[in-house]
């Protein structure tokens, strides 16, 4: 392979994953020096030693730190588990089912079948009966020794000091052409176990995130916060504000139920600080309120903050999203989500980012991913205010609060207030379509005439568009979108209940 133009080689290897790079890199000179700088370009760490000593040899290798485009800080913590037993009961080492049943299909000389086929059902069902009857533990495996090094990790998170966070922070700040930094924490659907960080600690302690993602050991019952990723995220943001070399332009990482600035397992003893009023006065470390300067460089940011609708820190939240937001003045793009998960939209008591932004203005915004509940007036304000700026615009998962506007008003006046080249609207919940409370409109964006007649005019302008599918459905019965909120006919209901039965029973025994 060695042999081939090193112009072909530098194309294969654009397209290798980091496990086949990091083994291309060991085969000869010519492919370690192709993979290299794509292996040391993307760097991913956990709250563990052996990444704290990673990290540190990278940052002192002369070539390797200034390879380093990407940081990723992985945030899981390892859930606490009482005895051996507990621990027993996460560990799955079956294949993922979806993988299996793909198996299941080649053996059979099936093809994939999509969801929708009848077929799929019958043999989705008889491989599900095969995989759930595989053992999940290897009965040879010694679980007394696994569970000790699971012991032992744990504890290395649980006494993770100021010490090590000062050496790893050291170490970021040592990598002088670091461009973007996230911290990752377990999403739904997106599998962690065998990827990076977590599939190294795999085979020592036969379990990760993916088997953790209905515990609720790493959540603190005094403090009712969830404490993924929150010291994480401290160590990064001061690790950022201390960089005397290039500034970091990126940034994603998100909150549950945190003040996401000062976020710890043990939080110091409270006293009074010296905090601006306009954060409330709150009662936290005053230096951590330096910390907003890791927002002063950043031209992309991804912050998705979540929260209990009850949780009595919610001032907390709006009050330090705001302080930070206020310093990110250089921002190109930004994704922004802020919900709360028990969320009643006929609830005066929710909160508006919005409302609580205030008439916040980033000068260069012109890429805006927007999800939360907001008023109509507060929305179109927004636009406004970055109507010289703001060329593409998503809107998905939002909300308008009932009798606080309708999207219908909201889409006429984009093309009036924007110039834009992309819009993408999904998901979005209008209280004054249905007598019934309201619904969602564009559940999904079928990319057909009726989306179409949307984008063509929040870009372009024009007679307004028909907002709402049964309006649609009846001026253009050659081209109809799914109306959802059309009442399904009594038989309609009764068949689509039984489906949903069978398919939540299967689906609950693949979880």
């Amino acid at each position: 392979m060695d042999g081939l133009p090193e112009e072909l080689l530098d194309l294969i290897v654009a397209e290798c994953d980091l496990v086949s790079l990091k083994r291309l890199r060991r085969t000869c000179k010519v492919l370690a020096r192709l993979t290299t700088p794509r292996v040391f370009e993307h760097v991913h760490i956990g709250m563990f030693m052996e990444s704290l000593q990673k990290i540190c040899s990278i940052a002192a290798h002369s070539d390797f730190r200034k390879m380093v485009r990407k940081l990723t800080y992985h945030g899981e913590l390892l859930p606490y588990f009482e005895n051996r037993e507990e621990y027993a009961e996460r560990i799955d080492m079956r294949p993922p089912f979806s993988l299996f049943y793909q198996m299941y299909c080649f053996e059979k000389g099936l093809p994939v079948l999509p969801s929708g086929d009848m077929r799929y059902r019958e043999a989705k069902s008889a491989a599900l009966a095969i995989w759930t009857k595989l053992p999940k533990v290897d009965p040879e495996l010694d679980l007394d020794a696994y569970f000790k090094e699971y012991q032992h990790i744990w504890e290395e998170q649980q006494e993770w000091d100021e010490e090590r966070t000062l050496i790893l922070r050291r170490a970021i700040c040592n990598l002088p052409n670091l461009e973007m930094a996230e911290v990752s924490t377990q999403e739904m659907g997106t599998p962690k176990n065998n990827g990076p960080v977590w599939g190294r600690l795999l085979p020592r302690i036969l379990q990760g995130p993916d088997d953790w993602k209905f515990i609720d050991s790493n959540e603190e019952a005094s403090l009712g916060v969830s404490l993924d990723g929150a010291q994480q995220i401290t160590h990064l943001l001061k690790a950022l504000c201390e960089r005397s070399c290039k500034p970091v332009k990126s940034l994603k990482f998100s909150t549950s139920n945190n003040v996401f600035w000062c976020q710890a397992t043990r939080l110091p003893i409270v006293h009074q600080s010296l905090w601006p009023d306009e954060l409330g006065g709150l009662e936290i470390d005053g230096r951590i309120y330096e910390m907003r300067c890791a927002f002063h460089n950043l031209t992309h940011l991804e912050l998705l903050i979540s929260f209990d609708h009850f949780w009595d820190r919610r001032d907390w939240i709006g009050s330090g999203m705001r302080a930070f937001l206020q310093e990110a003045k250089m921002l190109e793009k930004l994704h922004f989500g802020y919900s709360e998960e028990t969320k009643d939209r006929e609830d005066d008591r929710w909160d508006d980012p919005l409302q609580i932004l205030g008439d916040i203005h980033w000068p260069v915004l012109h890429t805006l991913r927007a999800s939360f509940t907001t008023r109509e007036n507060l929305l179109v304000n927004l636009l406004k205010r970055h109507s010289a700026t703001l060329k593409r615009l998503s809107l998905v998962d939002m909300a308008l609060s009932r009798a606080h506007g309708s999207w219908a008003s909201i889409i006429e006046q984009i093309p009036h207030i924007l110039k834009l080249e992309h819009i993408y609207v999904e998901s979005l919940w209008d209280s004054t379509c249905e007598e019934n409370g309201g619904a969602g409109l564009f559940e999904f964006w079928e990319g057909g005439a009726y989306e179409r007649s949307i984008m063509d005019y929040c870009i372009n302008g024009g007679q307004p568009p028909l907002i709402y599918p049964r309006d649609w459905n009846q001026a253009h019965p050659d081209e109809p979108t799914q109306d959802y909120f059309a009442p399904l006919r009594g038989s309609d209901w009764e068949e689509s209940d039984e489906e949903s039965s069978e398919i939540d029973e299967e689906e609950i025994l693949v979880e």
